[in-house]
C-alpha cells in the first residue's frame, strides 16, 4: 500500500511531456535496466514497496522486436517508432501473479507501450516519457 501512495504522489508531481525524436537506428540491438521511475531509484522502490530482485529490462532486437522483464512477467512483442513515440504491437506477456504493487508497476509500464510512448535518448539514457516516466540505464 505504501508503494502505491509513493507511486500516487509521484504521478501528482511529473511534468510535462518531451518531443524529442528517436530512430529505430538508436535502439536497435540495445538493451536496458530500469534505473528509477519520475526520479525515484529503483533500488528505494525495491525496498519500500517490495518490488522484486530481478530488474525491471527492455531490449530491442532485429527488427525492432522488443522484448523484456516487466518486474514479475516477461513481455515481448513488435515495437515501431513513429514521431519519437514507442508503440509495441501484438503484445504478449506471461500471466503470474507477484502481488499488487508489482502489478501496479507492470500495468503503468505495459499500457504505455501498448498505447504508445514519447521517447528521449540521452547517451546512455531511455526515458519513457510518459505518466510515470520510467528512465532505463544501457546494459
Amino acid at each position: 500500500m505504501k508503494f502505491i501512495s509513493i507511486i500516487g504522489a509521484i504521478m501528482a508531481l511529473s511534468g510535462c511531456i518531451s518531443t524529442g525524436k528517436v530512430d529505430t537506428e538508436a535502439l536497435k540491438y540495445s538493451a536496458w535496466q530500469l534505473q528509477s521511475i519520475n526520479g525515484q531509484n529503483i533500488t528505494q522502490l525495491q525496498s519500500d514497496a517490495g518490488l522484486g530482485e530481478k530488474p525491471i529490462d527492455i531490449r530491442f532486437i532485429d527488427a525492432l522486436q522488443v522484448n523484456g522483464f516487466a518486474g514479475c512477467n516477461r513481455f515481448f512483442g513488435e515495437g515501431e517508432i513513429v514521431e519519437g513515440q514507442l508503440k509495441v504491437k501484438n503484445l504478449g506477456m506471461t500471466r503470474k501473479y507477484c502481488g499488487e504493487e508489482i502489478a501496479q508497476v507492470e500495468s503503468q509500464l505495459i499500457n504505455q507501450l501498448q498505447i504508445g510512448v514519447l521517447l528521449e535518448v540521452n547517451a546512455n539514457k531511455l526515458t519513457l516519457k510518459g505518466k510515470p516516466q520510467f528512465s532505463f540505464i544501457k546494459q
